[in-house]
């Protein structure tokens, strides 16, 4: 069985705190897989720091034992993270898939994920990120592409778009990226809202 088979299984369930997940079944699995493997290929290089990370170290807001969720293909973001704070361990469900269950981080960033699938996908992704998070001490940071940037252009598609590259995008609204945030953190707050992006802090405290 899949970890996200086991994710599935584990999202018809109600999260620890008592807040309620969607519910979702076997059939959904093979449609979710292939959200993934969609979404990685939006996984693009960059030569220094995605610019919502570079706002959280500037910040000095990434501390602790760290998780990039979601890293994509490359290995710029995690290099900087780990030059700052010395450690860093990755995860993507295609580039990097490690075993993170029962692992709990100080700071857990994903960076441009939820933005390249549909909801259902995401709802996975979140309880993941969740999952990851220290429940005390652990805060995480969650950068979506914005419902400003003017670059998402495709073919309308439940909550967003499929593009001519056939991957999925949305552009979120502050109220919505914090309305998803709410249902798996107490606390969710904007950091950032410039102009392409929404830099987001979610806590269980």
């Amino acid at each position: 069985m899949s970890s996200v088979q086991l994710d599935l299984i584990s999202l018809c369930m109600e999260l620890s705190d008592g807040l309620p997940v969607p519910k979702l079944f076997t059939s959904d699995t093979e449609v979710i897989e292939s959200d993934f493997k969609a979404s990685a290929q939006t996984s693009i290089f960059r030569k220094s720091a995605s610019v919502p990370l570079r706002v959280l170290l500037e910040e000095n807001l990434i501390q602790g034992s760290v998780l990039n969720f979601g890293k994509g293909k490359w290995d710029t973001d995690s290099a900087c993270i780990r030059a700052v704070t010395g450690n860093c361990q990755d995860y993507d469900y295609t580039w990097a898939p490690t075993d993170i269950v029962g692992r709990h981080f100080s700071c857990v960033y994903a960076g441009y994920v939820l933005n390249t699938l549909p909801w259902r996908s995401r709802q996975v992704v979140w309880k993941k990120i969740a999952d990851a998070t220290d429940t005390k001490n652990g805060t995480a940071f969650i950068a979506v592409r914005s419902d400003k940037d003017r670059g998402i252009k495709g073919t309308s598609f439940e909550d967003g778009v499929i593009t001519s590259r056939n991957t999925f995008q949305i552009g979120f609204s502050e109220a919505q990226i914090l309305n998803e945030a709410s249902c798996f953190f107490s606390s969710c707050r904007v950091l950032c809202n410039k102009q392409n992006f929404i830099l987001v802090s979610c806590r269980h405290r």
